[in-house]
């Protein structure tokens, strides 16, 4: 988890309280948080730069077979099924056939 606390740049931002909640609820440091605005785009690089250090890329052989886990799925009334995945190895490119028995198409 990547904490990112949002609308600093407000006059009644409390960016301190705000951030010693979390870190009390989280057991973490407050100087874990970081502070961004998204309108002035302040503290944004920093956040990019700490995503990329903490998320690690993926394992999987991207040329390999294609490979996915799904990890939650839903209905909606106007789009189908609705599945979340991580893709593990392998690629999904657009127009590619399932190439699995189920006749699924995506």
């Amino acid at each position: 988890m990547i904490p990112v606390l949002n609308k600093v740049d407000l006059k009644n931002a409390r960016p301190t309280k705000c951030s010693w909640r979390w870190s009390t609820c989280w057991a973490s440091g407050p100087e874990e948080v970081m502070r961004v605005s998204g309108k002035t785009a302040w503290g944004f690089r920093s956040s990019c730069r700490r995503c990329i250090e903490r998320v690690p890329p993926p394992q999987g052989d991207p040329e390999g077979p294609l490979q996915a886990m799904v990890f939650d799925s839903h209905y909606d009334d106007y789009r189908g099924a609705i599945i979340y995945s991580g893709i593990m190895s392998g690629r999904v490119r657009k127009g590619q056939k399932c190439g699995c028995s189920s006749g699924f198409d995506p």
